[in-house]
């Protein structure tokens, strides 16, 4: 056993003073940081078309679309409903102004227990968002995701 000196030991109010003052000094460098971002939007929500909706039995709403700057992020997980799909280019929901790409955007989607047979489509810059015609006879499942890579927006 080594000696300890009392001597040199902060006693225990001390050091947890100090920690809660470094954490909060931390906390207050990230809101600094996040403040000088610029523009954030927050997620706001899409329109579906008829025969879509927003994935049910979800508690984390997964279907908006966000800038932060300059940039686009989306999310969105969607249920088909229609109950069939006739194979033609669809446009299932649409992106709010202001957010739309300035030129076509290509996303990817995955099938709920089809993850193997991906489907796609793409963003229109009216912000129309198009199930792919020659996903044909790929449908778009009772569930589908949608992955698109972030946007610049100018």
């Amino acid at each position: 056993m080594y000696p300890v000196s009392t001597d040199s030991v902060a006693p225990l109010e001390t050091v947890f003073a100090t920690m809660a003052t470094s954490v909060q000094d931390a906390l207050d460098d990230v809101n600094a940081d996040i403040a000088t971002l610029g523009e954030d939007t927050g997620w706001q929500t899409l329109t579906v078309k008829p025969g879509y909706a927003f994935r049910a039995g979800i508690t984390t709403p997964l279907h908006h679309v966000r800038r932060l700057n300059n940039t686009i992020f989306l999310r969105l997980h969607m249920d088909f409903t229609v109950g069939s799909w006739s194979g033609s280019a669809v446009n299932f929901a649409t992106i709010p102004l202001g957010f739309r790409p300035d030129y076509e955007v290509r996303w990817m989607g995955f099938r709920t227990s089809y993850s193997s047979s991906p489907v796609g489509g793409y963003i229109t810059d009216a912000g129309e968002m198009i199930f792919q015609e020659s996903n044909s006879p790929v449908t778009p499942g009772t569930h589908f995701s949608v992955l698109a890579n972030p946007w610049i927006k100018a």
